[in-house]
């Protein structure tokens, strides 16, 4: 949880020192005062990244050389203190006062959801929104989920370069092998992850759209119960061609249904923004019951 954040030449803001309450923290402001560039410093901090803009260089005040983003958090019964240095062509991560090479560290000690007028790319946008939708949430309540990912990433990273190559059947049956060891190691925990929300998200759909059919299913990314190491053998010679890799957890999707058909085609903007809404307030909750840890 958030106790106290300090935040220099991001934005708008050349300077801030702010305390939070326990519980809640209203923020109000008139137009243009930073209060959206507040949460963006926040958000940030959390993830490495701005939910603004994909060039870290932009939100370093114009003149300064660098932004930075200080903060110290209580978790469990400990004080954490977090800091993050965003430079032109480099960012330095600070953790209890030592220098780290990764953001991931300050990622799972302050998780940070957002909800903003793009929520409703969640149900409208492509699987890639709902795959980062399902692996916060893993990511949070699993220890082992960023090793295996990275190690997935790499696995199918290296088996297309051996498509490309054109390598020999066995050395792409042993990517295969490796590729689908690791697609069912996330799988398990993406489906764990996902069963978590189960006792948070129909009563808080119900809320904001009462008396509607929902339902979540998820899928895995390549077809039925076959086993995808047979599938990536079948689908050889089509991955060969396009020297990329067509099944596999970096397919995976959430399928989200209303009344039975796919709900991005049947609600209208108004009502994907309340349903994303109700899975990102559900997802919170599910992974503070599970940690204890504030969001």
């Amino acid at each position: 949880m958030l106790r106290t954040l300090q935040v220099q030449n991001f934005r708008c803001i050349g300077s801030a020192s702010l305390e939070f309450a326990a519980n809640c923290t209203v923020v109000t402001g008139e137009n243009g005062a930073g209060k959206t560039s507040l949460l963006e410093a926040i958000y940030t901090l959390s993830r490495g990244r701005s939910f603004r803009s994909a060039r870290r260089d932009q939100v370093i005040q114009h003149g300064s050389a660098a932004a930075t983003i200080f903060a110290v958090l209580g978790v469990g019964h400990t004080t954490r203190r977090v800091g993050l240095e965003v430079g032109r062509s480099e960012r330095r991560v600070r953790i209890d006062g030592q220098d780290r090479t990764s953001i991931g560290e300050i990622t799972q000690i302050l998780p940070v959801q957002l909800i903003d007028p793009t929520v409703h790319t969640l149900i409208e946008g492509g699987p890639d929104r709902r795959r980062q939708f399902i692996d916060f949430g893993v990511f949070h309540v699993e220890p082992a989920f960023m090793e295996t990912w990275s190690q997935y990433r790499r696995a199918v990273s290296q088996r297309n370069s051996a498509l490309r190559a054109m390598a020999s059947e066995s050395e792409l049956d042993s990517w295969d092998a490796s590729v689908a060891k690791l697609a069912d190691k996330l799988t398990a925990m993406r489906e764990s992850g996902l069963a978590l929300l189960d006792d948070h998200w129909p009563a808080l759909v119900d809320r904001v759209l009462p008396e509607t059919d929902v339902s979540l299913s998820f899928k895995k990314g390549w077809k039925g119960d076959v086993p995808l190491a047979a599938l990536l053998r079948e689908h050889r010679s089509r991955d060969r061609e396009s020297g990329l890799t067509g099944d596999g957890a970096h397919r995976a999707d959430l399928r989200i249904d209303f009344r039975s058909r796919v709900a991005r085609h049947q609600v209208s903007r108004g009502q994907q923004k309340l349903l994303a809404t109700a899975l990102v307030i559900a997802q919170v909750a599910a992974v503070q019951a599970q940690t204890g840890q504030e969001s």
